[in-house]
């Protein structure tokens, strides 16, 4: 059949935040897939420019670094849904 789309909105009663912080993004993307580089945010993102952001937010993270030397990042919080 043919595909049927629908809008967020429609599914949830709520409406999207129209920029949503850039902050809050990474941290639920760390959240959701764990460790992570400044490059992997930003290409599972499409934003450019994270290095900063993880920057402010590096008090509230755990930084580790991976076989070839690259720092990561992630969560202290466990894995699961965020609040909406």
């Amino acid at each position: 059949g043919q595909a049927r789309y629908a809008t967020i909105e429609s599914w949830t009663g709520r409406g999207l935040e129209p920029e949503p912080p850039i902050d809050e993004l990474v941290l639920r993307y760390l959240r959701a897939f764990g460790r992570a580089s400044v490059m992997d945010a930003q290409n599972w993102s499409g934003l450019t420019k994270l290095k900063p952001v993880l920057e402010l937010l590096r008090p509230q993270l755990v930084t580790l670094r991976d076989e070839y030397g690259r720092e990561l990042f992630t969560s202290p919080t466990p894995r699961g849904p965020t609040p909406a």
